[in-house]
Formats: structure tokens, C-alpha cells, sequence
């Protein structure tokens, strides 16, 4: 089921916008106004109460009045009522979910409860979800940005997971001024559900992707997230940047992605250049390419 989860939503035929509003300032009108911007070639499926239309497109009260359910869902609307959203995404055949926005807090703050009630809802009906507290994503090739992202990236062969919007967002503008092409664009988010190592794996069998960029702060599950990474790093360079180096647990993320066959890069800025290392068009043929190197493995 996860398989077909992330093929929801890294290729959907149809996005609906739960919160879709033409309000400028509006979460939901920042998502509907850059997805319905971007090219998508798909169906887009706006989902509010408050409105009957939207830049021509007829608005649904709920996603259980559509005559089939969409691919994917992106949810911008107030936490207090996301679970049970993804209740109604569920009960209704939605397989993928993106929980965009840069807060994501249950009463009093109590986000561990608020994550639990959302699994709860969501896996019964194998519905997998992205976030919550997610800038979204983009698959560029697609014309899809589901993301807080004002600009789509180029289309282009590197992927970019990332564990931090900011980060994701300074890394896409960078791109864009450049000319460097990515595959897909995702930000976990919270994490409360889907993880790095699904997404690994998932990229690790995509054609589009030639080599992917990893920006974490932490591991939730290292031998799932490291038997990942190792299939993945085979056949494609992976390149990581890590926040929160130099402390206690940095020598020990260092050794165990040097095991899985990951590039390590100290800075943002490290990232940033194997970026345009990766990203440049290289001869396909011939024997033009030096390396130079004072480690073998690194070479």
C-alpha cells in the first residue's frame, strides 16, 4: 500500500486542495494559486464550504460529494480540523495526503496527541500522509507544485528531500538561478507518518531521479533509513548535509552515512556546490572527466 501511496504523490493524475480559497492571504489560496499556476496537466479539485467556484473550477464541501477520489490531497486548513479531513480522505479512496503550513499544533500546544489522532484516521483506510508542518512538494516534470513555494522548480535530474522548508526553499531559489533542474522537491515536514526511508526507496526505482540531495537534522528510524540509503547510493550519488553538526551524535552520523555509501558535506554551502557539481550536463561518452582526489573513496 505504500508503494501505491507514493506513486500518488510523486505522480498523481488529480490534486485536490482541501481549503482552497481565492483569498491571497489564505493557506489554502497560496496553494490552490501556485498549483493551478504550475502547468499541472492533471485534474485540480478545489474542496471548500465557503465557495460554489473557483477560477472556473466548481468547489466541493467535501471531498465525499466527488464522484472519485483524488490521487492526491493537500491540506491547508486549521489543524483543528485536519483529522478529520483525513477521515473523510480515507473513507473516500485517497491513498496520498500532504499536510502543508508552518505550524501544526494540537490544544495547548499537545502535538505528540494531535499525531497519534491523525494515524489513527489515516491508517486504517491506508491513506499515508506527508507532514504535517510541510512546504509541500514539487515534481517540476509534472507541472506540480503542491507547495508553499512561490516558484516552480526547473525540470531536471536531482532530487531534494529535505527535513526543513527554509532550507528546501533556499536550496530551490539557488537552483532557479542557475538553471539546475530537480526531479522532485519534498519537505517531510513533522513527520508524524511517511518518513525518509519510504521516499528512498521510491526514488531509488524512479527514472527521472539521477542523484538526490538529503538535508536532515535527525534519523527516526536509522536501520530502516540506512538500508535505504545504502540501495539508493548504488546505482545514484547521494549527498548530505546534516544540521546540528558538531554535536555529540555528528561522528556517529558521519560514520554510519560514509557506511551507506553517502557523501557528507559539512555546510550548506557544501551542499549547494555538489548541487551544481551534479547538476552541470556532462559528455555521455569519451574520457574528458579527471578526478582528483586524496581518498580513494571519496574519489
Amino acid at each position: 500500500m505504500t508503494a501505491d501511496a507514493l506513486k500518488a504523490l510523486f505522480s498523481p493524475r488529480s490534486v485536490a486542495v482541501l481549503g482552497a480559497s481565492p483569498r491571497p492571504d489564505a493557506l489554502g489560496g497560496l496553494v490552490w494559486r501556485h498549483l493551478s499556476s504550475g502547468g499541472f496537466r492533471g485534474e485540480l479539485l478545489p474542496l471548500n464550504p465557503k465557495y460554489r467556484e473557483l477560477e472556473g473550477h466548481p468547489v466541493h464541501a467535501s471531498v465525499l460529494q466527488l464522484s472519485s477520489p483524488p490521487d492526491l490531497a493537500v491540506i491547508a486548513t486549521p489543524s483543528r480540523i485536519v483529522p478529520g479531513l483525513v477521515r473523510e480522505l480515507g473513507r473516500a479512496g485517497c491513498r496520498a495526503a500532504v499536510i502543508v503550513g508552518p505550524r501544526f499544533e494540537g490544544p495547548g500546544g499537545r502535538q505528540g496527541r494531535l499525531y497519534r489522532e491523525l494515524l489513527q484516521v489515516a491508517r486504517p483506510n491506508s491513506l499515508r500522509l506527508l507532514g504535517p508542518g510541510s512546504l509541500g512538494l514539487m515534481v517540476p516534470s509534472l507541472g506540480l507544485n503542491a507547495s508553499l513555494a512561490p516558484r516552480m522548480a526547473v525540470p531536471g535530474g536531482l532530487a531534494l528531500v529535505a527535513q526543513s522548508g527554509a532550507v528546501a526553499g533556499a536550496v530551490l531559489e539557488w537552483a532557479l538561478a542557475r538553471g539546475i533542474g530537480l526531479s522532485q522537491l519534498v519537505d517531510v515536514g513533522r513527520q508524524a507518518d511517511l518518513t525518509m526511508d519510504p521516499l528512498l526507496d521510491y526514488l531509488a526505482g524512479d527514472p527521472r531521479v539521477k542523484g538526490v540531495l538529503l538535508v536532515l537534522e535527525s534519523v527516526r528510524h536509522a536501520r530502516a533509513f540506512l538500508a535505504a540509503a545504502r540501495a539508493l547510493s548504488r546505482d545514484k550519488p547521494v549527498v548530505v548535509a546534516r544540521a546540528g553538526r558538531g554535536d555529540d551524535r555528528d561522528a556517529v552520523y558521519r560514520a554510519a552515512f560514509r557506511r551507506a555509501g553517502l557523501l557528507t558535506v559539512p555546510t550548506l554551502e557544501g551542499l549547494l556546490a555538489a548541487a551544481g557539481a551534479l547538476g552541470l550536463p556532462l559528455a555521455e561518452e569519451g574520457e574528458r572527466v579527471a578526478v582528483v582526489t586524496n581518498g580513494g573513496g571519496v574519489g
